[in-house]
């Protein structure tokens, strides 16, 4: 029986300007392309979720924690642990 893949976690604090959207749901996106954009590995499937931790929508800055969900892959010629 296959062992279920090990997923790896990478976290990105993104700041967006409140008054580029019209709902948080808007901006929770525009923070997600901002964090693909930062990312060393944006081009490997994985799942992106925005949550939001301050500010509103009009505010100067809205903050939100992005977090990218990925399988593990192991560096060619290494073993999985």
């Amino acid at each position: 029986m296959p062992r279920p893949r090990k997923l790896v976690y990478d976290y990105y604090r993104i700041t967006v300007p409140g008054d580029c959207a019209e709902s948080i749901e808007d901006l929770a996106d525009i923070a997600i392309n901002e964090a693909r954009e930062q990312a060393a590995l944006y081009c490997i499937p994985c799942d992106w979720q925005a949550t939001h931790v301050s500010g509103e929508v009009g505010d100067w800055n809205v903050v939100f924690r992005v977090r990218r969900r990925r399988n593990y892959v192991p560096k060619k010629g290494g073993k999985r642990e």
